[in-house]
């Protein structure tokens, strides 16, 4: 490590970061598994959607109040009356009753492949209740069946209480946590995106700079000729450029050929500066300024010029084939 109290400072907060995003994505995979787990095990806990008609649980005060998970088993193909861009409604039927179930595209497919495989399906899900105009649909497509009895509207409502089994669906708690470790893993992942390369450049890249480098190094940063650019996260010392912010480097003058600034976009909209630096290796160094100005990049490379005058400023399509043709050159004599 370079004995610099700033360098230090940075080197903790991207060892921060990196353990951060490490936590998060334990803790996410963890509310994931226990959410699927706790969801499995309310489902395979569910009522027969018959019984919990008789025992008095199909009540909307209770489906708000004290949700539970309610089966059927059928052997024929539900019949669909509603549909939208999430859901479909159907009626399901076994042996003695007639139901209705909620479910996605998805679900209506895998119950209709089902059925043609093995002649039978088990709807299970939580109880939840129907909209008055998907009920207004359901006993409109109930006329149509042409049952022997049909029952009229009153009795139609009366009968299924405007539930449905929500095919598949769980809110024993489930769905939150596992929504909570989806979370915890897109913010892992930013977090990995942010402290990754400052792990890899202070833990391990630091490291392999010979020792007295390192020395060298972090006298000239306490040196008073060093100029610090807060914008760029750089230090301009007498013989190297250091930058120390999402990553670590130095770079002597004496080894840069080719300087120029680059705005990396997304979708077209500038999203950050950056500076590429290429060096007598033919190597290509890159120093991240999120937030620097014209005046910035100005400024560094005049202070690179002043200790090389031989660099090259600026991107051009020549500069680009000079280079590219000595990297060419290098490797054929190497």
């Amino acid at each position: 490590m370079i004995n610099n109290q700033y360098i230090k400072k940075k080197y903790v907060y991207n060892m921060v970061i990196f353990v951060l995003g490490i936590i998060l994505l334990c803790v996410g995979v963890g509310m994931i598994a226990t959410g699927t787990g706790a969801d499995k095990k309310s489902l395979d806990q569910g009522i027969y959607f018959g019984e919990a008609y008789v025992n008095e649980m199909v009540t909307s005060e209770n489906i708000k109040n004290n949700p539970f998970v309610a089966y059927a088993d059928i052997t024929n193909e539900p019949i669909e009356f509603a549909y939208n861009s999430y859901d479909h409604y159907a009626f399901i039927y076994d042996e003695t009753d007639i139901f209705i179930m909620r479910g996605s595209e998805s679900n209506m497919a895998e119950i209709s492949n089902k059925l043609k495989r093995e002649g039978k399906f088990r709807v299970i899900g939580e109880v939840r209740e129907i909209d008055p105009e998907v009920m207004d649909m359901a006993f409109e497509t109930y006329q149509e069946i042409g049952l022997e009895d049909p029952m009229d509207r009153d009795a139609f409502d009366d009968y299924f209480r405007s539930a449905a089994i929500y095919q598949g669906y769980s809110t024993s708690g489930a769905a939150g946590t596992e929504m909570l470790g989806v979370f915890a893993l897109i913010v892992a992942f930013f977090l990995f995106v942010r402290g990754i390369p400052g792990f890899i450049s202070f833990g391990i890249k630091m490291k392999k700079i010979p020792e007295n480098v390192r020395e060298s190094i972090a006298a000239e940063l306490e040196d008073p000729r060093t100029v610090f650019i807060k914008r760029g996260k750089i230090f301009l010392t007498p013989n190297y450029l250091v930058y120390a912010d999402r990553f670590f480097d130095a770079i002597p003058y004496s080894e840069m050929t080719w300087v120029y600034k680059y705005i990396y976009r997304i979708n077209f909209i500038p999203a950050f500066t950056c500076m590429y630096i290429y060096t007598k290796n033919y190597g290509r160094r890159m120093v991240s300024m999120l937030s620097a100005s014209d005046k910035v990049v100005k400024e560094v490379c005049e202070h690179i010029y002043t200790h090389n005058p031989e660099v090259r400023f600026g991107y051009s399509r020549e500069l680009q084939n000079y280079f590219n043709n000595l990297n060419r050159q290098q490797k054929r004599s190497a």
